[in-house]
């Protein structure tokens, strides 16, 4: 009787354990905005960024970005279409691929196109990855627009890296930037 019962806590034990398992490690996995505000560690946009990169979705994304990245280096190349996949992706539930979009957001495009991004990025400012943040001040602090200086003026007192950016960002609208760190 004692060897039933021992035996039963032992495998409702087993069951717990494993559906824990299941919960904690589930596939299809969490945005990183989801999973952020339920474990509010690091890890999690790591974690975020590892299951995304291996569904077919990642490859599309970031192949779509990099050729926008590319088209913008002539900075006037961007056509209206990519110019759209960037806004997308700046509302992109992936982290990589809003800090991507930032990145390509930061070129020295012709005027309506800074104009038709500008907002989108600002939106960035207040994300929760803090490399988002970053490209995003550094993105701002490129695209010359005085008006976002008083937006990125709270980022000064976020981490250190995103702050130093943020302050360059600030310096170069102001026209006072310092000469390069060697």
């Amino acid at each position: 009787m004692k060897k039933a019962v021992l035996l039963g806590v032992l495998v409702s034990l087993a069951v717990v354990a494993t559906a824990f398992l299941l919960i904690r490690h589930r596939i299809p996995y969490l945005t990183t905005r989801q999973t952020a505000a339920h474990a509010g560690t690091p890890d999690a946009d790591w974690r975020d960024a590892k299951l995304w990169s291996m569904t077919p979705e990642y490859k599309v994304v970031m192949d779509e970005l990099h050729q926008i990245g590319q088209a913008g280096d002539a900075w006037d190349n961007l056509t209206s279409d990519e110019v759209e996949a960037l806004i997308v992706n700046i509302h992109s539930p992936h982290y990589e691929a809003r800090a991507l979009a930032a990145i390509f957001s930061g070129g020295k495009y012709p005027a309506p196109v800074r104009a038709k991004l500008l907002p989108h990025v600002l939106g960035l400012l207040s994300d929760p990855v803090s490399d988002v943040r970053f490209w995003a001040a550094d993105a701002l602090g490129s695209m010359g627009d005085k008006s976002v200086i008083p937006r990125l003026k709270p980022l000064l007192k976020d981490r250190p890296a995103v702050a130093k950016v943020a302050q360059k960002a600030i310096l170069k609208l102001q026209g006072e930037e310092t000469a390069p760190e060697k």
